[in-house]
């Protein structure tokens, strides 16, 4: 088999630029796709408006850029599912993802590079609310500042409820919830223990596993992928 290939990733903001890698990492771990990629930088794209609509030039130049990365493999797109609207319509994850993708074949998704994209639905943070039991009275590495408070109870259907969960987060932390700084701690908390999470059978998070393993398996294969 040929060299490992590059898997960037494009996230939304400083926070995620911290906290993805992390997940990713531990997906790619549970996959043992050493064998065919690693980590690459993270692209911050500082929000889907930065990409569509006005700016839709900006999408297939960021692709450009991180193509042009030494040994590039695949693009993993990762970014909270939450705005009201698209373009002027009603926003529907899986219907911008497609349209994503679409828009990057014009640069050479799923030919000569692997493209996922995934919104968590309705936020990242969504995430963390399916395992703070999981969370609870766990100080955050590496400084081991307090974080959720003890005792704190998971959120049922947290992809749907609360709508602010970033907002309900903080309310769990005995510190409040500032995404800069906790968001990647959280996340080295979460990968310890994924059971809790995988059991809230959260949608957005199984697509993001489910792309993990479709860009694994594309550059196993060789046969590249542009998948929403």
């Amino acid at each position: 088999m040929s060299a490992p290939k590059r898997l960037v990733l494009f996230v939304e903001g400083q926070g995620d630029a911290d906290a993805v890698p992390t997940l990713v990492a531990r997906l790619l771990e549970e996959q043992n796709a050493s064998d065919c990629l690693f980590l690459g930088e993270s692209f911050i794209l500082h929000g889907l408006q930065k990409i569509t609509g006005k700016n839709v030039a900006e999408w297939t130049k960021k692709l450009r850029a991180a193509i042009k990365r030494s040994n590039t493999g695949a693009v993993l797109f990762l970014m909270d599912g939450d705005p009201d609207k698209f373009e002027g319509k009603p926003f529907c994850a899986a219907t911008v993802a497609k349209e994503l993708c679409n828009r990057a074949r014009t640069v050479g998704a799923g030919v000569t590079f692997s493209l996922a994209c995934v919104f968590a639905c309705k936020e990242y943070e969504s995430w963390f609310l399916a395992s703070l039991h999981t969370l609870a009275g766990k100080p955050l590495p590496p400084d081991q500042r307090p974080g959720v408070r003890a005792g704190a109870q998971s959120v049922p259907d947290s992809e749907n409820t609360p709508r602010d969960a970033k907002g309900e987060l903080g309310r769990n932390m005995l510190s409040g919830y500032k995404q800069t700084t906790d968001q990647g701690p959280l996340t080295r908390l979460l990968v310890a223990d994924l059971s809790a999470v995988r059991a809230a059978k959260l949608r957005s998070f199984a697509r993001l596993e489910h792309a993990v393993a479709q860009l694994v398996n594309a550059i196993r294969t060789g046969q590249h992928v542009a998948t929403p």
